[in-house]
């Protein structure tokens, strides 16, 4: 995830997700643009900008009007994510093929995160009874479908003249993944010596 100042903050949980280093860069490339796009100081602006008029328009409102103007800002808060989202997608794209670094993993691990959603909902309807079929809370989500995101770049994906040819990386990402899980299960065992 993106941090404000510009910071990216990579867990091990994604790293142990990805199957290549493509599907690494592309989250990569997606976080960067979250940076380079400012999202996170623009998103403040939004917020505070959207109760500023609130707060201007309604005056000093009852309690029942500020849940209202509260919530509706919210609501607001979460479109103005989505689209964050879709501007990192698709200048996240932009930046792995001037790297030439092949793009198609964005679109190969968001089939992943589609996947674990998928499971999460069906974990969800075991335990809850609750149906949350495929996109019933999206107008409360921060990040649009990821079908829509899927479709979104393989439509991209589909338009380039190069799918072949980037730049090819040297790294066993199955032996890395197989030392970073031996790594962790040292640190949680605390057998992990900071000279390792």
């Amino acid at each position: 995830f993106a941090m404000p100042g510009g910071n990216v903050v990579i867990h091990s949980g994604l790293l142990m997700a990805a199957d290549s280093p493509e599907e690494i860069a592309g989250v990569l490339g997606h976080e960067i643009a979250h940076v380079t796009q400012r999202h996170s100081i623009r998103s403040i602006m939004s917020s505070a900008g959207l109760f500023l008029v609130l707060q201007t328009m309604l005056g000093d409102v009852t309690s029942i009007v500020a849940v209202l103007a509260n919530n509706s800002a919210f609501l607001l808060s979460r479109k103005f994510s989505r689209d964050f989202e879709r501007e990192a997608d698709n200048q996240g794209w932009e930046y792995l093929l001037a790297a030439d670094i092949k793009p198609e993993g964005m679109i190969t691990f968001f089939k992943k995160m589609q996947d674990e959603e998928k499971r999460m909902r069906e974990k969800m309807k075991e335990v809850t009874s609750i149906d949350l079929g495929g996109g019933d809370l999206e107008v409360l989500s921060t990040h649009p479908a990821t079908e829509e995101r899927m479709k979104n770049l393989q439509a991209k994906w589909d338009k380039l003249e190069k799918n072949t040819g980037y730049r090819n990386f040297d790294l066993n990402y199955t032996a890395f993944k197989d030392g970073l899980r031996q790594k962790l299960r040292s640190a949680e065992k605390g057998t992990d010596r900071k000279d390792n």
